[in-house]
């Protein structure tokens, strides 16, 4: 079974702390979560839109074209 972790957009304010370190953080949470559903047995993939920058369109089409369940 293969499974697709999505690490949302945040829209954040310019003139906010976050904006400048917003894509320094990797989503710990998420990798661990990724890390403990592997360990099961299942496929995992990960898509980061804080770290690429993706649009809805491509991510809707890789989305539709995996198998995932």
């Amino acid at each position: 079974m293969r499974i697709c972790l999505i690490n949302p957009p945040q829209f954040i304010p310019k003139a906010n702390i976050w904006s400048i370190i917003r894509g320094n953080m990797p989503p710990v949470g998420l990798l661990y979560l990724a890390a403990y559903i592997e360990n099961k047995g299942f496929e995992i993939d990960i898509i980061d839109f804080q770290a690429d920058f993706h649009n809805w369109a491509e991510t809707e089409k890789r989305l539709s074209l995996a198998d995932y369940n």
